[in-house]
């Protein structure tokens, strides 16, 4: 806009000129010359007349573009505002960091809400997902497997979901357990239009299992098994059986079939013992008969025979109340509800570990390119109150554990009120030893009288003065050897402390405004006391000089004045003595005189 009116402004600039010279206007003025005026067309008059006129046209010209020119700026503006909003929603869109979430994305889950395992995973990869977009709302889907065991409901699903999302394009499809990877992997192609799958839950995974689809990848459900049975006999060294109660379902074999894996491992030690499909009135009944040497272990077991499900807390709670013996797993959902505990993989952590995977997808990556996990995340985790009700020791557990419901020690339920105590005999502590410190300073005082007043000079002459640097909030930066002795502390440890540690007139709000006070005169001479490490008190004369380098620093000189203030007072005390004396004596020769001499003593040794 800006060059277009340039170029109007240049054109209205030369058109003046154009007409000037155009033919018909030349033409025109030479008609409308009178004969006979040639001979007077460059007189004065004329040539004034000319300029005024040209002068006139000018003024008009710029004028007219004046006047299309803030025409041309009002349109351009009014066209500025009408496309603000637009601009700004175009602003709104743009994606803030690497990956936009705003591709559709299908969550495929194995079960039912309510699961908690599934439902955890869930949680997990949704909440990884927002962390790009916190508006994102994912699609999801259920294949209620859990409670539909035999699966014939899913020609219907897959039908539904060919009507529902027929028109839709998925960016990638998330597999909750293995029932849903399989089902995505099966209709990738038909419902899914070759989106790419990213699975995690996945029990018995084999690389065979992705043979023909290269665009999936994930997180292998790697719960750690045999370190939970390496923890159940070492806790348990008694132990002759482990009784596995599953389900039926796919996940359920799945699991009795990895805990067959490890029969041939630990076979020697203990037997393993597996339940006949049993409705859960049965299965707890089975419990309730368990030898003394046996354990439990709970896998899965959600489904019963009669085909009633159970969430995972409800089925541990019932475990847990007919159970004799203790009872473990390798599930994080189980903690807190009847098991001792186990090396517990957290379903959270492990969708999380998926949603990772698919914001790679969606950002780009080949899901062909990313490698399947298969490390396992467990941690070994604990119950204290199930512990308690078998006798099992805190010290007998693996290094590192995690333990719930422990009992909060009496210092963390009362940390407020100890401290408050502490703080208060402390302080107490403190003012104890500075008055058993004036007291002693008070009895020493009539043997500091009989040394001389010579004597303390040649003291002071040879003593060394303390020097300290400290920084504008008063923390020490330098001392010297000579404030160490003074004070009694090591330079380290003076090293660590502020000012206002050791100043006993001021407070530390005083000692803040005298630092600012130091620092707008630029120097500063005063009087003191400053408390030793061991709790006594010393006076001190203080100099101080501030440097403006470094942020600001502080160099402060420090005489210790603690004997002279002492003798000065006992000095007057003993020379006020003296006169009082003398005026007696006096006294007895001219009262007058002596009392007039007594009062002049008084006087001139006031304070």
């Amino acid at each position: 806009m800006k060059s277009f009116t340039m170029l109007f402004m240049v054109h209205m600039q030369f058109e003046p000129q154009k007409r000037a010279h155009s033919p018909l206007l030349v033409g025109a003025k030479r008609r409308s010359r009178p004969i006979g005026a040639a001979e007077s067309f460059n007189s004065p008059e004329k040539r004034h007349l000319i300029d005024h006129q040209n002068q006139s046209l000018k003024l008009s010209i710029l004028g007219k573009i004046y006047t299309m020119k803030k025409f041309l700026l009002l349109c351009f503006s009014f066209i500025v505002a009408l496309n603000a909003p637009l601009l700004h929603a175009a602003e709104m869109v743009k994606p803030s960091g690497r990956v936009a979430i705003l591709q559709e994305v299908l969550i495929l889950n194995s079960y039912h809400p309510g699961y908690a395992w599934s439902d955890d995973e869930q949680a997990g990869i949704i909440d990884t997902l927002r962390t790009k977009n916190k508006n994102w709302v994912p699609v999801i889907e259920y294949l209620y497997l859990k409670r539909l065991p035999e699966g014939r409901h899913l020609a219907e699903l897959k039908q539904l979901f060919s009507f529902k999302y027929q028109n839709k394009k998925f960016s990638a499809v998330i597999a909750i357990d293995d029932p849903a990877l399989e089902f995505a992997i099966d209709n990738q192609e038909k419902l899914f239009g070759n989106a790419p799958i990213v699975f995690c839950g996945i029990n018995n995974y084999t690389s065979s299992l992705l043979k023909g689809h290269s665009e999936v990848t994930g997180v292998v459900e790697a719960i750690d098994i045999a370190g939970t049975i390496e923890s159940m006999l070492r806790l348990h060294p008694a132990t002759q059986e482990i009784f596995n109660p599953n389900d039926y379902t796919v996940s359920g074999l799945a699991m009795r079939k990895k805990l067959e894996a490890m029969v041939p491992r630990f076979g020697a030690k203990v037997r393993f013992r597996f339940n006949d499909p049993l409705t859960m009135e049965e299965l707890l009944e089975e419990m309730k008969r368990l030898p003394k040497n046996s354990l439990v272990l709970e896998t899965a077991f959600i489904t019963d025979k009669s085909g009633r499900t159970f969430d995972t807390a409800e089925t541990t709670k019932l475990f847990y109340e007919h159970s004799p013996v203790p009872i473990y797993s390798t599930y994080e959902q189980r903690l807190g509800f009847g098991i001792v505990g186990g090396k517990l993989l957290s379903a959270r952590i492990h969708g999380a570990s998926a949603g990772r995977i698919a914001l790679r997808v969606l950002a780009g990556e080949k899901a062909s390119a990313i490698p399947v996990a298969s490390e396992s995340d467990s941690q070994f985790m604990f119950d204290y109150k199930v512990m308690n009700r078998f006798g099992i020791p805190l010290s007998a557990l693996p290094e590192h554990s995690t333990v719930i419901n422990q009992p909060v020690s009496f210092y963390a339920t009362h940390r407020m009120v100890i401290q408050t105590a502490s703080g208060i005999i402390v302080v107490m502590t403190i003012m104890i030893s500075m008055l058993i410190v004036i007291i002693a300073q008070r009895r020493r005082s009539t043997i500091l009288l009989l040394a001389s007043e010579e004597r303390h000079r040649d003291i002071l002459q040879k003593a060394m003065d303390g020097i300290l640097m400290m920084d504008m909030q008063g923390r020490l930066l330098e001392v010297n050897e000579a404030y160490c002795r003074m004070s009694g502390y090591s330079r380290q440890e003076l090293l660590s402390t502020r000012i206002s540690d050791l100043e006993v007139v001021e407070t530390e709000d005083n000692t803040a405004d005298h630092i600012q006070k130091i620092v707008a005169q630029g120097r500063d001479s005063f009087s003191t006391r400053h408390r030793r490490k061991d709790g006594s008190i010393f006076d001190i004369e203080v100099s101080t000089q501030y440097r403006p380098e470094n942020g600001g620093q502080i160099v402060v000189f420090l005489h210790n004045i603690t004997n002279r203030k002492i003798a000065e007072k006992n000095l007057q005390k003993s020379l006020l003595s003296a006169v009082r004396a003398i005026a007696s004596i006096v006294e007895l020769k001219d009262p007058y005189t002596a009392g007039h001499q007594r009062r002049v003593s008084a006087l001139s040794l006031a304070p």
